[in-house]
């Protein structure tokens, strides 16, 4: 179980920090930005605090950049979470630079390769030339938006080899069940009270999450 917290405000983040917990399964957090619960998350010893820079604006070349290289954009946040050994980023951005960059402050796992469910392929983990282990993973609730078809999570849940499941807090907070809900609520992503009037009720993120909790 991994999630990208992409600056879920707290309450958000704790919304899904709280059912992860209730379930008592393993889970790593790809931090993105300081707040107190990532005290919360250290505490837990089944939770594992992980690396999710965005090198996004480097890329598009926007003054939001501020100079930054790849670098010191990775060793920023690794000035917040210094434990983090386990990495994705923003987008899936990836490069020698990054590898190197990300080697240099500790990270030893890599889960930064998306191969849907879709596919078909038995997944497994594999070391680079850097000495990175990679962990593929086939299972994103944003994603699965854009397939019209998706197996059952009873059925991912047995296949074999390597698998790594992929949710986002905003999306478990609004049970989101298409890219264009997290759209039009992006403008109220700091209030979480105008958000809840806005969950779906049917499947979504958070269904789909809480489903797969129950298979263990």
């Amino acid at each position: 179980m991994t999630f990208d917290v992409d600056w879920a405000c707290d309450e958000i983040l704790l919304d899904t920090i709280e059912i992860v917990k209730a379930a008592g399964v393993s889970a790593t957090f790809f931090a993105t930005h300081d707040t107190p619960l990532l005290a919360r998350l250290r505490k837990n010893p089944l939770f594992e605090v992980g690396m999710h820079p965005n090198f996004n604006e480097i890329l598009r070349g926007t003054p939001k950049a501020g100079g930054m290289s790849a670098a010191e954009v990775v060793d920023a946040l690794a000035l917040i979470v210094p434990e983090a050994r386990s990495f994705r980023s923003h987008s899936l951005s990836w490069g020698d630079v990054i590898s190197q960059a990300i080697r240099s402050v500790g990270i030893s796992t890599v889960s930064n390769c998306l191969i849907p469910e879709q596919s078909g392929m038995v997944l497994k983990p594999y070391a680079d030339w850097y000495g990175l282990v990679h962990a593929p993973y086939f299972y994103q609730d944003s994603a699965c938006f854009f397939f019209q078809e998706n197996s059952s999570l009873h059925q991912l849940a047995k296949r074999d080899g390597l698998k790594v499941f992929d949710f986002h807090p905003m999306n478990v907070y609004l049970n989101s069940e298409r890219q264009e809900r997290y759209e039009e609520l992006r403008p109220f992503v700091r209030e979480p009270s105008h958000l809840l009037k806005h969950r779906y009720d049917g499947e979504g993120s958070r269904s789909s999450l809480l489903r797969l909790l129950e298979l263990g």
